[in-house]
């Protein structure tokens, strides 16, 4: 049986001391909580990419227009309607108030997100989902 990747993102997570919560339609896919060593806390907005419809689609028209934004311009009306539109940061407060969210994003296609990778969105982590299969493997216990 394998676990869908939501699952298996989510139970990655829990492996690490994150507690971690769904969210519903359109809000978010994922928050993970941890509480750090140091008595901070860690929070986590976790959306996760791995179907080819899901990925993030930036078109390079090599000149900025009415008509066709710039890539950049792209990138920023994408990380706000994913990451910090204000219903996605209302669902977050609903949650837990005044706290800095960090922002991660689990992909599958690395070809798929090569100009948001270029741009390096602020507070955003990239994490392909072979190096959270490739963890968890390494973490499997020998029954």
């Amino acid at each position: 049986m394998t676990l869908p990747t939501n699952k298996l993102v989510e139970y990655w997570y829990n492996q690490q001391g994150f507690f971690t919560m769904k969210g519903e339609t359109n809000q978010y896919d994922l928050l993970a909580i941890q509480h750090q060593q140091d008595a901070s806390w860690r929070y986590i907005h976790c959306e996760i990419c791995i179907q080819p419809d899901e990925h993030p689609n930036f078109t390079d028209y090599h000149e900025s227009s009415d008509h066709h934004p710039t890539i950049s311009n792209q990138i920023e009306h994408w990380m706000n309607r994913t990451y910090t539109s204000f219903k996605k940061r209302a669902a977050r407060e609903k949650l837990i108030p005044n706290v800095e969210w960090e922002y991660v994003l689990v992909y599958r296609d690395e070809t798929k997100i090569q100009h948001l990778k270029q741009a390096k969105p602020s507070h955003l982590t990239f994490i392909p989902i072979q190096t959270i299969i490739a963890e968890l493997k390494e973490d499997e216990q020998p029954l």
